[in-house]
């Protein structure tokens, strides 16, 4: 193990170093936040698509990545792989504290993390410190709710949120009639920021509902193109309550 990280960060700092890559040279910390999260996505892809290879190949890609990162900040002196995995050891060994130190009687995940969040917190100055507001906005707000509902701030079931979803579609189609764009804004993020508490309260995770939705509108969308071709048109000469049937007969199969 030590030696495999080892030709890692030898290899980066061949790179980096005087006869090394002109363009990894030129990297520092900030340059490489985009492909960090492009790496990321692209490990997330190939677990949902169960292609085991292709996950080794891209969770290399993202370990070289994170080793690329580190290097960077040895060089400007801002931390070493020993602070990095020093602090991940430090806390993942104090909350769990039923495994190494044996001071509790711990026995259910769902025990586990509510300890979690209590040693969490300890660490922080609010309830809400820590969620990065660099998440995807879906995420970001079922963290947001999470946390809330944590500490009791929460509706007690489903049917309240749907209610209260509806509010807000009221409010935001009086808005629409107004025409106030900013407003709009406003209550289409409230909207969308209930239908993700409702999710939360289902347990179904909204992220991945969103992708599936996606997914089966490509689905049916390559469906229409694939028909239309077949009759020797081009979108421009179908209208919309055509192509509309085309998609209700692609949801039928």
């Amino acid at each position: 193990m030590k030696g495999d990280i080892e030709k890692i960060r030898k290899i980066i700092k061949e790179l980096r170093g005087e006869n090394g890559c002109p363009w990894d040279k030129k990297q520092n910390i900030e340059t490489l936040k985009p492909f960090l999260i492009e790496e990321t996505y692209e490990v997330i892809e190939n677990i949902d698509n169960k292609n085991w290879q292709g996950l080794s190949e891209e969770l290399g890609d993202l370990l070289f990545l994170l080793f690329f990162i580190i290097t960077i900040a040895e060089e400007e002196n801002l931390f070493s792989l020993s602070d990095v995995v020093d602090k991940v050891c430090n806390k993942i060994i104090n909350r769990h504290p039923h495994v190494f130190q044996k001071d509790n009687k711990i026995t259910t995940p769902e025990e586990v993390e509510k300890q979690w969040y209590r040693l969490k917190q300890l660490e922080k100055r609010s309830v809400m410190e820590g969620i990065p507001k660099a998440l995807p906005a879906l995420m970001r707000a079922y963290k947001i709710t999470k946390r809330a509902q944590q500490i009791g701030f929460d509706w007690n079931s489903a049917c309240e949120v749907f209610q209260k979803i509806k509010e807000e579609i009221e409010e935001l189609e009086k808005e629409i009639k107004g025409n106030n764009l900013n407003n709009i804004k406003l209550e289409i993020g409230d909207v969308l920021l209930s239908i993700v508490n409702l999710a939360r309260l289902l347990n179904i995770n909204a992220e991945e509902a969103l992708h599936n939705a996606c997914d089966r509108f490509l689905e049916r969308f390559n469906y229409i193109e694939q028909k239309i071709k077949e009759m020797g048109k081009d979108f421009g000469e179908v209208s919309f309550h055509e192509m509309d049937a085309l998609w209700d007969e692609a949801k039928r199969k």
